[in-house]
């Protein structure tokens, strides 16, 4: 198992993006990936999250990224800062 900790990167260019990293990553490195992304849309599906509000370091270039991926996964963001 790999695990590519990289927030931002993971979710930069939206859902698809974040699903052909983890492939690429799948394909080099030989084993299952996780991204960060990947694992926080997971986390939040498991605990039946369907609003969410995030608190981030980012600039909102990014947040809004952020607020894209998070909407393409299913779920309503209520706030990103």
């Amino acid at each position: 198992m790999l695990a590519y900790g990289c927030t931002s990167y993971s979710l930069i260019g939206g859902a698809d993006w974040e699903e052909s990293l983890k492939t690429r990553l799948e394909e080099a490195a030989g084993v299952p990936v996780v991204t960060t992304a990947g694992a926080v849309a997971e986390g939040l599906r498991r605990l039946g999250a369907e609003r969410v509000s995030v608190f981030t370091p980012y600039e909102d270039a990014v947040n809004e990224a952020e607020r894209g991926f998070l909407e393409a996964q299913g779920f309503r963001v209520d706030a990103i800062r």
